[in-house]
């Protein structure tokens, strides 16, 4: 089962990444996470139903989403899939 993080993205840093600030943390997450996370997308599904092309991912602004935690890269920066809720 994957982590899950819920927040409020902050400010898109480029077509498929952002920062978020991290508002709620699963209850069964293995890990724990800071107050603001660098996410990086791996799918994007907005209201829970579609998935968003690259171009759309810059209206992430001001947005609510949940992450389901993959992993992290290299840099510390979260993969995760994003449902903008």
């Amino acid at each position: 089962m994957a982590d899950t993080v819920w927040g409020e993205v902050q400010r898109v840093l480029g077509p498929d990444t952002f920062e978020m600030l991290v508002t709620r943390e699963g209850n069964g997450n293995a890990f724990r996470y800071g107050p603001m996370e660098r996410i990086r997308i791996s799918a994007l599904i907005d209201d829970g139903a579609t998935r968003v092309p690259d171009p759309d991912r810059k209206r992430l602004s001001d947005k609510h989403v949940r992450c389901a935690i993959l992993g992290r890269d290299s840099r510390s920066t979260l993969i995760a899939d994003v449902t903008v809720l």
